[in-house]
């Protein structure tokens, strides 16, 4: 099966407001990237998967966090398989 494997890119949020799109910045010193990238990413067609060899998706347990950083989850996924 083809899979790709690269490194994230570094990722700005971006918001619409009307028809422009602006970047929201991170903080009042004008950074706008929110995740920072440089990590390894295996990526896999999804209509690629055989769904007999797949189990129902479970909760790592591994969360949204790290340390003291105030998460908000809106606009999180849910844990949902879309196989037909």
């Amino acid at each position: 099966m083809p899979v790709w494997r690269g490194t994230t890119a570094s990722q700005q949020l971006k918001q619409r407001k009307g028809l422009v799109e602006e970047v929201v910045k991170t903080d009042n010193k004008g950074n706008s990237f929110w995740l920072d990238g440089g990590a390894e990413q295996i990526v896999v067609d999804p209509k690629l998967l055989d769904p007999k060899h797949a189990s129902k998706r479970q909760l790592t347990g591994w969360g949204y966090s790290d340390g003291e950083i105030d998460v908000n989850l809106v606009g999180v996924p849910s844990l949902e398989r879309n196989w037909k």
